[in-house]
């Protein structure tokens, strides 16, 4: 008579494959893929519709920040751990869509596209983010947000 042999623990883990690709912000808050889907492009001619959204999103972070939380330190976070409104993610978003707009266009196409749409902005801070993710075994993956980092973008000489 043969004995047949049934594990009491079901090895779960041999199922497990890590995260090989960077940790972006659409894996911290996949809800707000729409919104920035619906952003104006990475061009100098939109431009001034980028500025324009930033100020608008800027507007909302103001009225609705994000806050600093405990952190779930057996779930892989820190002891304090910073969690950025929907409107803070998106502006972080538009704004280094300005920085990269900044940094590789000249000055002169910059300056007249801004001044052909009236735009009169000298200059734009925001926050920009990191993203990390903790494997904690039996319990699944999870990611977390850095502190804020200010960026100020300049769209005009001093």
């Amino acid at each position: 008579m043969a004995v047949e042999f049934k594990p009491l623990v079901e090895f779960q883990s041999l199922r497990y494959t890590p995260k090989m690709s960077p940790d972006t912000m659409l894996d911290y808050r996949p809800r707000i893929a729409t919104q920035l889907r619906r952003l104006p492009p990475r061009k100098v001619k939109a431009l001034p519709a980028l500025v324009r959204a930033f100020l608008k999103t800027r507007a909302r972070v103001k009225k609705r920040p994000g806050r600093w939380v405990a952190g779930m330190t057996n779930l892989g976070a820190n002891a304090r751990e910073y969690r950025p409104s929907d409107a803070e993610l998106v502006l972080s978003v538009i704004g280094g869509r300005i920085r990269s707009l900044v940094r590789r266009g000249s000055f002169g196409e910059i300056t007249s596209v801004m001044a052909r749409a009236g735009v009169q902005v000298a200059k734009l801070t925001y926050s920009r983010f990191d993203f990390r993710h903790a494997d904690v075994m039996g319990s699944g993956r999870y990611f977390y947000c850095s502190a804020p980092k200010r960026v100020t973008v300049r769209l005009r000489p001093r």
